[in-house]
């Protein structure tokens, strides 16, 4: 009796024991989940649940449309030449007796730049002068005779007055040749001869150039010149992103296009360039074809394609907006946007591929237009 008692109280024991612990967990699941993290943070901030996009939200990043001057332009490089740079060769034949100029000097126009021997033109010009003499004593004895001599004598007699005038003339022209001098104003570029060379003719003797002004010639699309116009200003840099060294001028558009290249050459010309300006420096240019006041900028990557044609999406109360734009000028940061956007508009200029008109967004950043100052007029942000 007392052994079926014993095990009648330990079943109970166990039953009881089990309510007790069935309770027991019922109590800790229904506690709040921990963070994780000490103090009770949470997971996404320092106590405070990081925002993130509702269900079915788009996270974008958008900039603010921003008005300012601007100067179109377009841009091109090249190497500076002078105006006009021509070789000097020598006309005669003879040794170098002297050397005027050095190279890196100045020149007066008309200056001789150097002395070839011409003891034996001297001795032509005379013999010319001889002959020439000779000739005027023969027809004048002639026209002396009157009817003596006939038609055909006077004649033959003018005749080789006329080709003995000609050959002391041609002679003393030859002996010019023996000071060779420069044709223009310049710089002497390079000389060809020392003291004592014996040269022929066509053998260099010196290259002179004229620095005033410096040119550059460009050559750009056909589409691109019909805004360049004679007269606009032009920027010249050492390369993209240093100070502008000097300022020119377009001198000249080619009225023709090239058949060979589909292109148009446009000159340029820098007066009183600076003496760190050389020809054969190398610049980057910017032709200033107009400016614009009143611009409405975005950034370049604001703007969408489709066979609808160029929109933007505006962001406003987290609502994308198809926006139907007219661009303008642009660079490669920025748009101009002739309509449809005004100043302070959200953009969107980052993500949401294939967001739609009306779609619902979330701003996950806001930046800047990023303001090119070659593009933007100073003092105009």
């Amino acid at each position: 009796m007392i052994k079926h008692i014993g095990l009648v109280v330990a079943a109970v024991a166990l039953v009881v024991l089990g309510y007790f612990s069935s309770l027991a967990v019922q109590s800790f699941s229904s506690k709040p989940a921990s963070s994780g993290m000490a103090g009770g943070k949470g997971a996404y901030g320092k106590g405070k649940p990081t925002s993130r996009p509702a269900s079915g939200m788009t996270s974008v990043e958008v900039a603010p449309a921003v008005v300012a001057a601007i100067r179109e332009r377009i841009s091109g490089s090249g190497f500076l030449r002078p105006e006009r740079e021509v070789q000097i060769v020598a006309r005669t034949e003879g040794e170098i007796e002297k050397i005027s100029f050095e190279a890196g000097t100045e020149v007066p126009e008309g200056a001789d730049l150097c002395h070839i021997d011409e003891r034996a033109l001297s001795i032509a010009v005379t013999t010319a002068r001889l002959e020439r003499d000779q000739a005027q004593v023969e027809f004048l004895r002639f026209k002396e005779l009157l009817g003596a001599a006939s038609d055909k004598e006077q004649k033959d007699a003018k005749f080789a007055q006329d080709v003995a005038g000609t050959r002391f003339a041609q002679a003393k022209l030859e002996l010019t040749y023996a000071k060779p001098t420069a044709p223009f104003a310049g710089v002497i570029v390079k000389r060809s001869v020392e003291l004592g060379q014996h040269v022929r003719p066509g053998d260099e003797l010196f290259v002179i150039a004229d620095f005033e002004p410096l040119r550059l010639n460009l050559f750009f699309p056909e589409s691109d010149v019909l805004r360049i116009k004679s007269g606009q200003r032009v920027e010249m840099r050492r390369d993209r992103l240093s100070e502008i060294v000097t300022i020119g001028r377009v001198s000249r558009v080619s009225p023709v296009v090239d058949e060979s290249s589909l292109t148009v050459e446009v000159v340029i010309d820098f007066s009183d360039a600076p003496a760190s300006v050389r020809p054969g420096t190398f610049g980057v240019v910017d032709i200033i074809t107009r400016t614009v006041e009143n611009a409405c900028l975005v950034p370049k990557s604001a703007l969408r394609r489709d066979d609808d044609g160029e929109y933007v999406m505006r962001v406003r109360d987290n609502v994308a907006q198809r926006v139907s734009v007219t661009t303008g000028y642009r660079d490669d940061s920025i748009l101009q946007l002739r309509e449809g956007i005004a100043a302070g508009d959200l953009v969107v200029v980052q993500g949401g591929r294939d967001l739609r008109d009306g779609g619902s967004v979330s701003i996950h950043r806001q930046v800047p237009v990023r303001l090119d100052p070659l593009t933007v007029v100073p003092d105009s942000k």
